[in-house]
């Protein structure tokens, strides 16, 4: 499918980085269907709500970091789609805090761009700092999220995450500042979180600035340069800016956040572990966010094929899915609570049947075996209907 066909029909552009960061985006919002852009792919996928209709994302990724490499594939994907909201999704390092830590996902209120700076002998660095304020609709909705937490209650299991948290070792090793201050701030806010007399917990979200650069910053140095101007800023990462002059561009701006699970704490040592662990708990929050929140009607136009189905469609295969997951043996229960719920003529619901299992929205929704599972519970729906039909006549 070419990029022109639902242009203007996507709700969420999702852009990613790394590698990693797009699976776990992949994992969560599996394929129905591959779109080609002007220069770039797009992985999209109808994602089901319970009160309202779904919403169409599509997800791609840069093949470099840095913000010039972001702020070209944002631009790509308005031009190509023309989303509703764009979000930015991966990773980033922490600052040391007390109330937030690795493996916890940062909701960005603000954006500070730091890749302007000046480099003068005998002097430290200097940075100019851009960036600015999120479009007014994001502002407003990332402010409401803490009231909408329970909502997204469960995001942030073992389950939902698909991975336990890795273990953390404290020891003197893995304090890497050669600022002796630092090194303290960081011992004290991981010893909080992982010391002895920590209490294990799931990871949380927070809404705060996110700080941007062109470089990779360990340098704790470098950090609380910035700080002295961005006191706020919670989260560092090298995507941000760029998109978000993308987004600046147009008139009005378009509407974008960055959402980044914490994969390292700047002056300690990093740990592939948990930078895996970031990516699906930063892909993990996405998806409750898009199914479970409405921050926008979803523009739900039929004529995309891909998942854009009539209320009553949604509706059968939310109560199907949910049926086949929670009582996989008992098809028959799952068929009564259908009608019940659908409160349609069994003609149309016997329609809706057959076009669900056609329908690229299936697809991928479920595992293999979960696929055939539907499959036969919907072949029961369609023949416990026209038995019904049938009687009636």
């Amino acid at each position: 499918m070419r990029a022109e066909e639902i242009k203007g029909k996507v709700d969420f552009g999702i852009i990613t980085i790394r590698q990693d960061e797009f699976q776990a985006i992949l994992e969560r919002f599996p394929p129905s269907q591959s779109v080609k852009g002007e220069r770039c792919y797009y992985s999209v996928a109808s994602v089901l709500k319970q009160d309202s209709e779904p919403y169409l994302v599509a997800s791609s990724r840069c093949l470099e970091q840095g913000n010039q490499a972001a702020r070209s594939l944002a631009d790509q994907m308005i031009k190509d789609l023309a989303p509703q909201w764009l979000i930015v999704v991966g990773i980033a390092g922490g600052i040391p805090d007390s109330e937030y830590t690795l493996g916890d996902v940062v909701v960005a209120t603000r954006i500070y761009d730091f890749c302007v700076g000046a480099e003068v002998e005998g002097r430290p660095t200097q940075f100019s700092m851009r960036g600015g304020s999120l479009h007014g609709d994001v502002e407003g909705f990332v402010a409401y999220l803490p009231a909408l937490e329970s909502a997204l209650q469960g995001w942030n299991t073992e389950k939902s995450i698909s991975l336990s948290k890795p273990p953390v070792e404290l020891s003197s090793g893995n304090f890497k500042s050669i600022d002796d201050s630092w090194n303290d701030k960081v011992c004290e806010a991981m010893s909080k979180h992982f010391g002895t007399s920590s209490l294990p917990r799931f990871p949380k979200f927070i809404t705060a600035p996110i700080a941007s650069s062109d470089r990779l910053i360990k340098n704790s140095e470098i950090v609380q340069i910035w700080l002295q101007t961005s006191r706020s800023a919670r989260a560092i990462e090298m995507e941000s800016a760029g998109i978000y002059e993308a987004a600046r561009q147009y008139n009005p701006a378009y509407p974008f956040f960055a959402i980044r699970g914490i994969s390292d704490v700047v002056g300690f040592k990093r740990d592939d572990a948990w930078t895996t662990y970031a990516c699906h708990s930063a892909a993990a929050f996405t998806h409750a966010l898009i199914s479970r929140t409405v921050p926008f009607e979803p523009r739900a136009v039929s004529s995309t094929g891909i998942g854009s189905v009539q209320r009553l469609e949604t509706k059968i295969l939310i109560v199907l899915y949910n049926h086949y997951r929670e009582n996989p043996g008992q098809p028959e229960m799952g068929i009564n609570a259908l009608i019940r719920a659908s409160q349609s003529a069994a003609n149309d619901v016997m329609d809706c049947l057959s076009k669900l299992q056609e329908n690229a929205l299936v697809k991928g929704t479920f595992t293999a075996e979960g696929n055939m599972g539907f499959c036969k519970l919907t072949d029961r729906g369609r023949r416990s209907v026209q038995d019904s039909l049938a009687h009636r006549e």
